[in-house]
């Protein structure tokens, strides 16, 4: 008798599956084999190439079963059977056939993968990646500046004619969908707009990943603020090391935090004094730093056994690293600034102090000049300001 299977399983590379069979006569009865040299069973993939073979082992009464180890290289998908023939002892044959499936192993995403956000240069285009172990029914993409202009659009399915199709690929057990952005020409900041649906039936789900596109300046700081940060050089697979995508963040909220002391400055990364630059890198590292500490927090710990007692504590020196630096920004970058504004304006003849002293309200020379508020210009450009 020849049956077939109506569900299909699906097995992963290199996993170790036991196929079961049973035996029977119309009455239920074990159907025992021929000989020892039965049941046998064949292994055929989607082309029809055995690939495997061998006897089963009884585990009961008319009740087989036969172990089989996936290999790495399997061809995925459907397509593949497995033959059970057995041949009892009045020389008939009974067969059975079991299809599966074969999917590759989900492997955990990596770290850019996680951060949801990607660092390009100036001038090159960028591959937006979206992935899921389950193939979604609807999918699209969209890629926009901060002023809400649309870049690029993607979808899955040619639903409007001249939107650009997605690129799909079925990689280590997960659907993967991605696109090329155009090359992106000006830095800032843009937006990656995901939009799926698992199925028919199912809401939308939005999803956004970030895409950063510095200023060449910062390429070349960075390599100072990893020294300020860890001599050691650790590799970049490593839960202690720093990405240059974490790194430009960090540098964009060390500029806020440099502009944000008295007196308040406007410095962008393309007009940044290249005198201020080691203050800048300082707060860029207190921001890495302090997402380094809410990590040690999550790992110390305190373990205890006999006479040994090991202690897991990082956060503590740390902390005293970042009040240092801290301390070393308040009290010393605000003489820095006067300092700086006061050799680019020069002594003043006559003057007038206004209510607040700001790099925006300053006080201006009239001795020196006939034409003080011409002036301004110059001066903002002797300071490196916009």
């Amino acid at each position: 008798m020849q049956g077939l299977v109506f569900y299909m399983p699906t097995y992963t590379r290199e996993s170790t599956v036991t196929f079961s069979h049973t035996f029977v006569d119309l009455h239920g009865d074990p159907i025992p084999p021929v000989d020892v040299t039965y049941p046998q069973i064949q292994v055929e993939n989607p082309s029809g190439a055995i690939v495997a073979s061998g006897i089963a082992v009884a585990a009961s009464p008319g009740a087989w079963q036969w172990t089989w180890t996936l290999p790495a290289g399997a061809t995925l998908g459907d397509g593949w059977r497995l033959r059970w023939s057995l041949v009892d002892p009045s020389l008939s044959t009974h067969s059975y056939v079991e299809a599966f499936a074969i999917a590759d192993q989900v492997k955990s995403p990596t770290g850019l993968d996680r951060l949801g956000a990607y660092l390009t240069v100036k001038g090159q285009s960028e591959r937006l990646v979206w992935k899921d172990d389950s193939d979604p029914e609807f999918l699209d993409l969209s890629l926009r500046d901060r002023c809400g202009t649309v870049i690029g659009t993607w979808n899955k399915t040619t639903l409007i004619p001249p939107v650009p199709l997605l690129s799909y690929v079925y990689d280590q057990g997960l659907h993967v969908y991605y696109a090329d952005t155009p090359a992106m020409d000006s830095w800032g900041d843009f937006l990656a707009l995901w939009r799926s649906r698992p199925n028919v039936a199912s809401a939308y789900v939005t999803e956004t990943q970030m895409m950063h596109v510095p200023p060449d300046k910062f390429f070349f700081m960075v390599p100072y603020l990893r020294q300020l940060l860890d001599k050691l050089g650790k590799v970049t697979t490593t839960p202690l090391s720093y990405l240059d995508l974490e790194l430009y963040q960090s540098f964009v909220q060390g500029l806020a935090f440099v502009n944000g002391v008295v007196p308040f400055t406007s410095w962008t990364f393309t007009s940044f004094p290249q005198a201020f630059v080691p203050w800048w890198v300082m707060a860029a590292g207190i921001f890495a730093l302090n997402a380094r500490q809410l990590l040690e927090i999550e790992l110390q710990h305190s373990a205890q056994a006999l006479s040994v007692t090991l202690d897991y504590d990082h956060h503590s020196p740390l902390s005293e690293v970042i009040s240092r630096w801290e301390t070393m920004i308040r009290e010393w970058l605000p003489n820095a600034k006067l300092g700086a504004y006061r050799i680019a304006a020069g002594p003043g003849a006559v003057g007038v102090r206004p209510l607040r002293l700001s790099w925006s309200s300053r006080v201006f020379k009239i001795g020196s000049s006939n034409n003080p508020m011409g002036d301004l210009t110059n001066l903002m450009s002797a300071l490196g300001l916009p």
